[in-house]
């Protein structure tokens, strides 16, 4: 085996998974582990990694980020998936496996604990190895899985993940069955390929299929027929194809002159416009396919707080940014999203006396 040059600056090793090298001025950004077998080629690289980037947990993508830590390459891994990666002797033992009907693909996880170096934090920006990269969420056949975008001289490259394959395709539908006979996992899916879409990428990479390097109009394409692809899948599910249809609806619906409701929310969100051009919302909880999609499991990687309604807040009002999240209570599906307001605007979060602890 050997490492495959698809560009000047980006190499793949084919493996249990593709694992990309991209090349940078301070070293190689290698994205997904496989086996590892790549690492007995390092010297084969015109720079040596400087870092490791799992986009999800499944063993055939992260199996050699073990090795990988031992021979001293920082391992990044989504947030939402740290205690797998950390700990997976932890994570099997709390899993059930008596009369399950808890179908998400979480057995498939790492058998050997990684030390992790780094989190990748939803809509984070960070620099590696010379790169700036942004990392996109991509929930699919994970809820917590991630993409990496990159900034090149012909537009944006995507390292994917698995959310797509090839032009109109996934490499697999079983990790969508996220709850018992459900389809949960190809709405997050749709969801992702629509953000996928609003990106504009010149490339695609995904970890199992094809690399799609071909222009920004080929990998709209690709992205456009995988949506109508996903929607013929759920076409006999009354319940998915009523979530993808209000996932293609706007997000937002207006009140009053200054008042407008989330419709792809969780928990009723409002945001209340003021004079000035500034926004406050009433609880910020999940998007309702993308957050909590089988609420009566509580572990941590099976929901995910993801940003909602503010494109549609910005193309309505002008407004990109919330100011204040005013808090109604406490429960989890109303206050989710704050942090990230918080991270990511600066929001002022305001709260009642009685629960501001």
């Amino acid at each position: 085996m050997t490492w495959h040059q698809l560009t000047a600056d980006l190499l793949v090793w084919q493996d249990s998974c593709n694992v990309y090298a991209l090349l940078g001025s301070q070293g190689s950004i290698i994205i997904n582990a496989g086996t590892g077998r790549w690492l007995d080629a390092i010297d084969q690289l015109p720079q040596p990694p400087a870092a490791l980037l799992c986009t999800h947990y499944f063993r055939d993508h992260s199996a050699g980020a073990a090795r990988a830590a031992r021979m001293g390459i920082p391992v990044y891994v989504p947030e939402g998936e740290h205690a797998i990666f950390a700990d997976p002797a932890e994570h099997f033992r709390q899993r059930d496996t008596y009369i399950i009907y808890d179908n998400y693909w979480d057995l498939f996880a790492p058998i050997e604990a990684i030390p992790i170096a780094g989190l990748l934090l939803d809509y984070d920006r960070i620099t590696l190895a010379g790169h700036d990269l942004q990392i996109v969420p991509l929930p699919g056949v994970t809820i917590t899985q991630i993409g990496v975008a990159v900034a090149q001289p012909d537009g944006l490259w995507i390292f994917c993940g698995e959310a797509i394959h090839s032009p109109g395709r996934v490499a697999r539908v079983a990790p969508f069955q996220y709850n018992y006979n459900d389809l949960g996992g190809a709405v997050a899916a749709y969801a992702s390929v629509s953000d996928l879409r609003a990106l504009k990428p010149s490339a695609l990479l995904p970890s199992l299929g094809t690399p799609m390097l071909d222009g920004s109009d080929a990998c709209d394409r690709a992205l456009a027929l995988l949506q109508e692809n996903l929607k013929l899948l759920c076409a006999g599910r009354p319940e998915e194809s009523a979530s993808i249809r209000n996932l293609d609806a706007d997000s937002l619906e207006q009140v009053t002159e200054h008042v407008w409701m989330t419709t792809q929310a969780v928990s009723n969100n409002w945001f209340v416009i003021s004079e000035s051009g500034k926004a406050l919302v009433i609880d910020y909880g999940y998007h309702n396919a993308r957050g909590i999609l089988a609420p009566g499991y509580s572990k941590p990687y099976r929901r995910r707080a993801l940003l909602h309604s503010l494109d549609a807040l910005k193309r309505h009002t002008g407004i990109d940014r919330v100011d204040v999240a005013l808090i109604s209570h406490f429960h989890d599906d109303h206050v989710c999203g704050v942090p990230l307001l918080q991270r990511l605007h600066g929001t002022e979060c305001w709260a009642a006396e009685p629960f501001a602890d």
